[in-house]
């Protein structure tokens, strides 16, 4: 029986990078793009890992993270922050 993330990333293509990532790891990957999908989804089936983008659009996804925490349970919340390196 497959597992289920669902990913939270407002960047299409980061999302389909990720969810090719987490599909290879065997887990059946549900993307959406802002909270109020995040939220539905939540409400409309259970999932094994949450992954989460820490700014959606101007939003902290961390702000949310209570929320987040209460309708998903005990099932592991992963966090994306993006990291830009400097080369200098």
């Amino acid at each position: 029986m497959p597992r289920h993330v669902l990913i939270l990333e407002d960047s299409r293509t980061q999302a389909i990078i990720i969810s090719k990532m987490f599909q290879k790891a065997g887990y059946d990957a549900t993307c959406v793009t802002d909270a109020d999908e995040a939220v539905a989804q939540l409400k409309s089936r259970p999932f094994d890992l949450l992954v989460l983008d820490v700014f959606i659009e101007s939003h902290n996804t961390l702000d949310d993270l209570e929320a987040y925490r209460g309708l998903a349970g005990d099932v592991p919340i992963a966090i994306m922050i993006m990291v830009i390196a400097s080369t200098r």
